[in-house]
């Protein structure tokens, strides 16, 4: 599916909506460092009681992202939010089944060798001592 990091142990379907999730560590800390920055900006306009829009907010993101030498998404994308979901929704239901198919393998392997040993006991078991 492509996802780089998730909560826990186990992969969760809700998992599979997250953006950051696509992204390695060094990706989610330049992110988070970007972040930090721009908050510690709009708290600074907070503080000094400055009122902004939120189109104002946008063209200051615009510029404080250029200012960093960051690139600026000027498009929407290719994928409405809506189709990236439902495709990342049927993934995660292919990935569930093949990991649900190989836990059961894994169970029944673990039970074979199990009876196998149950088995081999029995045997030792009814072999008369000498």
């Amino acid at each position: 599916m492509g996802l780089k990091s998730w909560k826990g142990s186990r992969v969760r379907q809700q998992d599979v909506t997250i953006a950051k999730n696509y992204l390695d560590q060094p990706e989610i800390e330049e992110v988070n460092r970007i972040v930090v920055m721009y908050l510690d900006h709009a708290e600074d306009q907070a503080k000094r009681r400055k009122s902004m829009t939120m189109a104002e907010w946008e063209e200051k993101l615009d510029a404080f992202l250029t200012f960093k030498e960051r690139d600026l998404l000027d498009h929407a994308g290719k994928i409405s939010a809506q189709v990236a979901e439902k495709l990342a929704f049927e993934r995660y239901e292919e990935f569930d089944m093949k990991r649900r198919e190989a836990a059961k393998v894994a169970a029944d392997a673990e039970d074979i060798t199990l009876l196998e040993e149950l088995r081999a006991k029995a045997e030792l078991a009814e072999t008369p001592q000498k």
